[in-house]
């Protein structure tokens, strides 16, 4: 899939800033001056804080490649395939936890044998695409906000994989003998 240059939406008239850090000052002028409801979190190395969580009117949403609250954290792809469990996307509102807010919608998702590592993190990624474009639809829709969801149970949290589970994970998917390659 080839990368689509930034200038291809300017015919949307789509507003565009980059910022250095999110979670400064500058960042939550701008969401604020938009008065926007909705703030869609697409991937970050850094935790969210208070103040840009809520800068939108309804909160930030967060398409975390894991299935919710059972795969918080890091690498979850990696983790439920080397724990032989599902592998799917949760939508959900973000809050000052990592992956703790309220769930909107989540899927798991099933693959080929023939898929390889590379075919897997790729549907993961266009399934969560798909999947946050029908919590906003839902969103709108149903007037979900964060306090109209249920809070997610306990769950378990996992660091990044370590490269000896991760060459186990590769072994798996190559060889067909992940459970949900059918």
């Amino acid at each position: 899939m080839p990368l689509i240059s930034i200038d291809e939406f300017d015919e949307y008239k789509i507003p565009c800033f980059f910022v250095k850090n999110f979670n400064s000052s500058v960042a939550i002028s701008i969401v604020r001056s938009f008065n926007l409801d909705i703030l869609i979190n697409a991937g970050t190395a850094r935790i969210l804080r208070k103040d840009i969580i809520n800068a939108p009117k309804i909160g930030v949403l967060n398409c975390h490649p894991g299935l919710l609250p059972d795969f918080r954290g890091c690498t979850c792809v990696e983790w439920a395939v080397f724990l032989d469990e599902r592998i799917g996307n949760t939508v959900h509102f973000m809050n000052e936890r990592i992956d703790e807010g309220p769930i909107i919608l989540k899927e798991a998702l099933c693959f080929s044998k023939n898929d390889l590592y590379p075919d897997v993190r790729t549907k993961v990624l266009l399934d969560g695409i798909q999947l946050i474009a029908k919590a906003v639809r839902k969103i709108l829709k149903e007037n979900v906000t964060p306090t109209t969801l249920a809070k997610q149970g306990t769950g378990r949290y996992f660091d990044v994989i370590d490269d000896n589970k991760m060459i186990c994970v590769i072994d798996k998917l190559k060889r067909g003998k992940y459970r949900y390659q059918l």
